[in-house]
């Protein structure tokens, strides 16, 4: 699996050392998961080559963000809950081919 980072840009480097000092203090806690074990689901659903994977939260709750293409070409989308790992939401659609362009 190959992995892409994409850095968010933020206003201060306090932000995003904070952001990072929250995941960690959650995923000791045992609030979520470690991304590792999100990536082996996303990996389970079809995910060849990971794109993006973040850390949000949505209506009080964690979530994991994970984008990526499977073998076939498609762009697939996944929202996994980042406590159970179970995945709430899945989207796909066929990437296309740029040589065609």
């Amino acid at each position: 699996m190959i992995l892409l980072l994409i850095l968010a840009t933020s206003p201060a480097q306090a932000d995003r050392h904070s952001d990072h000092e929250e995941a960690r203090r959650l995923r000791i806690s045992g609030e979520i998961l470690p991304l590792s074990e999100v990536l082996q689901k996303a990996e389970q659903a079809g995910i060849d080559t990971l794109l993006e994977a973040e850390l949000e939260q949505e209506n009080q709750h964690w979530v994991y963000e994970v984008e990526g293409v499977s073998n076939t070409n498609q762009l697939i989308e996944l929202t996994i809950d980042a406590q159970t790992g179970r995945i709430i939401k899945r989207e796909h659609q066929k990437r296309r081919n740029r040589e065609a362009d």
